[in-house]
């Protein structure tokens, strides 16, 4: 074997998870290479501390702290079209991040540990606790984001159509969100994905990027379902600027017979 596969298979051999021959075979790479005993014997060093460290106790302000990021995350998916048993959430994320190497689990249970207890210990009441909660629910906002981008990049339309909704319930949602989904609004292969993605960016259509983005979709769509959507709705808001896209559309030869006979009414609406 390779020092590079002998140092991924490092953490298994420490606790003994190897089996045979991966076993005799790192043993017998480790008596010949300095540098790859040296590796050994310094993970080893790291894993007997590992060992050595007190059990936490956390606080009592853990499980209330617990409770109410957890209501938080329940009330993100309760207007949802298709909402999933949180127990079933749970157990997909899990499946998805948690490490499959024993050693690395170890260490990411450690890290999710210290961070309950670092919660709980911090997130006490009072001014302070009010402070703690504010920072709490950016956090939650940022979390938020970033699955929201992350779901908008699967394969399932399902999925993506949760990215969706996870991106309308985004507070203050930054330039790379409103990005995101006005890309989903002009390039996603899915209708319905798309036309979820124009009731979310309504809900941010006071951004000047989102405005602009919302009318410059209706020329860039090739579904005549979704360009009388946003034609309907750019008119019901008031928005008198999409009136120069409208009259682009009624010359255009190519346009449906039905969207042209919905600009035509948007424009009588709006001048």
């Amino acid at each position: 074997m390779k020092c590079s596969q002998i140092s991924e298979l490092l953490p298994d051999h420490i606790i003994g998870a190897l089996e045979e021959p991966q076993k005799l075979e790192v043993r017998q790479h480790l008596e010949s290479c300095d540098a790859c005993s040296k590796e050994a014997a310094s993970l080893e060093k790291i894993w007997t501390k590992l060992e050595a460290l007190p059990v936490e106790q956390p606080s009592g302000a853990v499980r209330e702290r617990f409770y109410t990021m957890l209501s938080a995350y329940h009330e993100g998916l309760s207007h949802s079209k298709e909402r999933p048993k949180l127990r079933d959430v749970i157990n997909g994320w899990i499946e998805r991040w948690w490490p499959s190497r024993p050693a690395v689990q170890v260490g990411f249970a450690a890290a999710l540990l210290l961070i309950g207890v670092f919660v709980g210990t911090r997130l006490q009441p009072g001014p302070a606790g009010n402070s703690e909660m504010v920072m709490l629910r950016q956090d939650i906002s940022t979390m938020r984001q970033l699955v929201t981008l992350s779901l908008l990049r699967q394969d399932s339309p399902s999925e993506r159509l949760r990215g969706v909704s996870f991106g309308a319930k985004v507070e203050n949602p930054n330039d790379e969100i409103l990005n995101a989904l006005l890309s989903t609004l002009n390039s996603d292969p899915n209708v319905n994905v798309r036309l979820a993605a124009i009731d979310a960016l309504f809900m941010f259509s006071s951004h000047p990027q989102v405005k602009s983005g919302l009318i410059g979709a209706i020329a860039k769509q090739r579904s005549p379902m979704i360009q009388i959507e946003l034609i309907e709705l750019l008119v019901k808001s008031g928005e008198k600027s999409v009136v120069d896209t409208l009259k682009l559309l009624l010359e255009n030869e190519e346009v449906n017979p039905a969207v042209k006979e919905r600009a035509q009414w948007g424009i009588e609406q709006l001048i």
